[in-house]
């Protein structure tokens, strides 16, 4: 990412999640605040051989699931999107429905400001937990752990489950 002279802004930015079955749903007031931790190269963890204190091999090995959080804004605590976070859309069909039945959907991203765009992509992502912060006003946050693929502006980072 390049520095600019106008920086982006929360409302630049928007998150939506969609299932298998075609439902899909957009956090109206997206806070503008993602995070993503845990990516490592190819989706994987690293096996360092050690011997006698010294390193002897720098190997990747198991799958490294990455985590997304954000948040934003709640106007109904019933509202589609949070309902497909978990599942429970009438018609709901997990994007890992072909693997389990553990519930998953697929997140998708976007901030654009003029000429500049981001995307991120994250497939198979599983609800790993969401918070309500009852005030003035009240906020939803979301967590996801990536299961699937996962792109940034196109560049794949993981390319597979």
């Amino acid at each position: 990412m390049a520095v600019k002279d106008i920086i982006s802004s929360s409302v630049d930015g928007s998150v939506q999640i969609d299932d298998d079955a075609a439902n899909s749903a957009t956090l109206a007031k997206f806070l503008g605040n993602l995070a993503i931790s845990g990516l490592k190269p190819d989706g994987r963890a690293s096996i360092v051989g050690e011997a006698q204190g010294a390193m002897t091999g720098l190997r990747k090995g198991a799958r490294a699931y990455p985590t997304i959080s954000f948040s934003g804004q709640c106007a109904d605590f019933d509202d589609a999107f949070h309902q497909l976070a978990n599942g429970e859309t009438a018609g709901f069909t997990s994007t890992t429905a072909d693997i389990g039945d553990f519930p998953t959907v697929n997140l998708t991203f976007n901030a654009d400001y003029s000429t500049d765009t981001r995307e991120i992509v994250a497939d198979d992502c599983e609800l790993d937990g969401w918070e309500i912060t009852q005030g003035d006003v009240t906020e939803v946050s979301f967590s996801v752990i990536v299961r699937g693929p996962l792109t940034i502006d196109g560049t794949t980072y993981i390319s597979s489950r």
